[in-house]
């Protein structure tokens, strides 16, 4: 690329993409208002300013796809996938946008630091309960003495349930008590994308040496998502070499994923280092939990939403922390423009979300379905008897369990008599296995399931 880099120009550009692919709403309201104060192309870093806490939120949100959308994005325009750093600028200077540099960085004078901690993300704003207590246990103690227990923490479990808020809290936790600490965020897309640009045709060696120390010189390394390894070979030897120099020295890694190390397709050894430390689950907060998050979301706000309301909600919101959230985000705006938030308006909102209150499968609904279907007692389905009447039943109510129902792995073997997370994964690969070469028992399984979910 050329020295000379026209900042102006490559905002321009980036909106051109965004505003091809967003609703308006979406655009004016998170991506308008965005202003591009450096980037470079060496680091693969741009400062992106913002002017308010709620533009920022927007570009976090939803898995942080703006901040994905921007990499994609950047690449189209650049060649060079730019990781967003974002910051609220309240006071945004549109003035000596446009620089030139020869060593490949482009800035103004509005230039921040990021550590890419979200500072929302605290233990303080955590709510815990029966549904992550030993996640938050784990977590805690991370933070009170990383690198010295639990190394590495992994944190798993279903989407939009809160592993990046816990992940983050130990981290804003460490920068507040560890000033001195580096502390490092990442997804694992962003790590991957690096990486790859870093092993791209005419990369140079300099590239590299900057990826590898800004991930490795550090005192803790966050990284989300590690299932997204998943098929990258080169990537998954990359974050091996780059797990070994952190732990080597000390330091401490925590990583999210929505499922076990085992269940990960990834190399063994990355498997085994996974392994070597503690791997905590959250599950979906029961209806105390959802009640506490609902409240402890309107005393942030400083909001009076009748707890009859706040308990409605809970009850009839059966997804995840952040579909609950997103629900209360919508009641809050009442409450914020002076109208009565009753029962009838909440009901409107969960129509307007498609939240409906249809009865959630349980476990136990399954079990009676199968016994009921293959005629075989409750006591024999969770037992052990190995017998091929016993076995098959077990399986298919294994296997449907996992189809059916957002319950963990642990969860679901803890139903059936305290059975081993690695004997439902055994169950559920095999009974998939079995539906594509039996046509009789993909006929089973269709009806079972019809039969429950109505």
């Amino acid at each position: 690329m050329n020295n000379e880099f026209n900042i102006e120009q490559f905002a321009l550009d980036i909106q051109m993409h965004f505003q091809s692919n967003e609703e308006p709403v979406a655009f004016l309201a998170a991506i308008k208002p965005m202003r591009v104060a450096s980037v470079n192309l060496d680091t693969g870093v741009a400062q992106i300013q913002l002017p308010t806490e709620i533009a920022k939120a927007a570009w976090e949100n939803n898995n942080a796809k703006y901040m994905r959308d921007f990499m994609r994005y950047s690449f189209e325009v650049t060649g060079v996938p730019l990781t967003a750093e974002l910051s609220v600028v309240t006071e945004i200077v549109n003035e000596d946008l446009v620089t030139t540099s020869t060593t490949g960085e482009f800035k103004t004078s509005l230039n921040t630091e990021n550590s890419h901690l979200n500072p929302d993300y605290t233990f303080e704003k955590w709510v815990p309960g029966s549904s992550n207590d030993m996640a938050t246990a784990a977590s805690q103690g991370v933070a009170d003495a990383p690198g010295r227990e639990y190394n590495p923490l992994l944190i798993y479990g279903d989407s939009g349930l809160g592993k990046t808020h816990l992940m983050q809290a130990i981290g804003n936790r460490i920068q507040s008590t560890n000033p001195e600490k580096v502390v490092k965020y990442a997804t694992s897309e962003e790590f991957y994308v690096e990486f790859l640009n870093g092993i791209r045709s005419g990369a140079d060696i300099s590239y590299m040496d900057t990826f590898q120390k800004k991930y490795r010189e550090v005192d803790v390394l966050l990284i989300d998502d590690v299932q997204m390894f998943e098929g990258q070979v080169r990537a998954q030897e990359e974050f091996f070499n780059t797990f070994n120099a952190i732990t080597r020295d000390g330091g401490q890694i925590v990583m999210t994923s929505d499922r076990l190390p085992d269940e990960i397709k990834i190399e063994d050894r990355l498997i085994t280092r996974f392994k070597q430390g503690i791997s905590v689950l959250i599950e979906k907060p029961d209806e105390i939990t959802k009640i506490a998050i609902l409240m402890n979301r309107a005393e942030e706000q400083h909001l009076t939403i009748n707890r009859d309301v706040i308990e409605m909600i809970a009850r009839q919101v059966n997804g995840s922390v952040r579909e609950l959230e997103g629900v209360f985000n919508q009641v809050a705006l009442l409450a914020k423009m002076g109208k009565d938030v009753t029962y009838t308006e909440v009901e409107k909102i969960l129509g307007r979300l498609s939240i409906t209150t249809a009865h959630t499968i349980s476990i136990a609904d399954i079990q009676r379905a199968v016994t009921d279907w293959y005629g075989v007692s409750l006591s024999e389905l969770v037992g052990t008897k190995r017998s091929k009447s016993i076995v098959l039943p077990r399986q298919v109510a294994m296997y449907l369990s996992r189809v059916l129902t957002d319950e963990s792995l642990p969860k679901i073997g803890q139903a059936f008599g305290g059975k081993d997370h690695t004997t439902v994964m055994h169950s559920t690969d095999k009974i998939t296995l079995q539906i594509e070469e039996d046509p009789t028992l993909k006929k089973t399984i269709d009806q079972l399931t019809e039969q429950i979910k109505n």
